[in-house]
């Protein structure tokens, strides 16, 4: 502890009312002392300002490239958006297709209707679009959007899906469409 007093002893308040004169040598040491501490602070300053402007230039460089890849994926949710509508439209124009060759008496158009729906389902099922089951299964409010109900004298069909107006869809397990159904009361 003498050691750090005696090191402090020179830097202590001089009276100068008093007896003591001021040290030269002690002057030039407190000189000497701010002058460190002023070149000190100025190269620290000097080294806070090119830091802050490396962090600057960084954000910069990056911010562009953050906006470019937050554009990037808004361009691709638009696409997605785009294929899910064309998902549907190819998915009711096959619904169509099948209602036409339910309705027709020709057997060969019913039976490439029919194989025309099969490689259909094969080939969306590759992509993971699939119809939601509906006909037959409780209204499920994820799935389903009732849209009308009808009365029925079979028990076993009470609160279940009887028809179906137009079919939903699932593409990779996402509902892509509702189906809209008609449930029994």
């Amino acid at each position: 502890m003498d050691d750090i007093d005696d090191r402090l002893r020179p830097f202590e308040p001089i009276d100068l009312d008093g007896e003591a004169d001021l040290d030269t040598d002690q002057a030039d040491q407190l000189l000497s002392l701010f002058t460190r501490l002023a070149k000190g602070q100025w190269k620290t300053r000097q080294t806070a300002d090119h830091a802050a402007q490396k962090v600057a230039d960084y954000l910069d460089e990056h911010g562009d490239r953050v906006t470019e890849l937050k554009e990037d994926r808004a361009a691709l949710e638009d696409r997605e958006e785009q294929y899910q509508r064309v998902f549907l439209d190819i998915m009711d124009l096959f619904d169509q297709l099948d209602e036409t060759a339910r309705r027709s008496d020709s057997d060969a158009f019913q039976s490439a209707a029919a194989s025309l729906r099969e490689k259909l389902a094969s080939t969306v099922g590759k992509i993971g679009l699939e119809r939601i089951p509906a006909k037959g299964e409780p209204p499920d409010s994820l799935y389903h959007h009732v849209v009308d109900t009808a009365e029925t004298n079979a028990p076993d069909e009470t609160d279940t899906i009887v028809e179906v107006v137009r079919p939903g869809y699932l593409l990779r397990g996402d509902v892509l469409r509702k189906a809209d159904v008609i449930v029994a009361t």
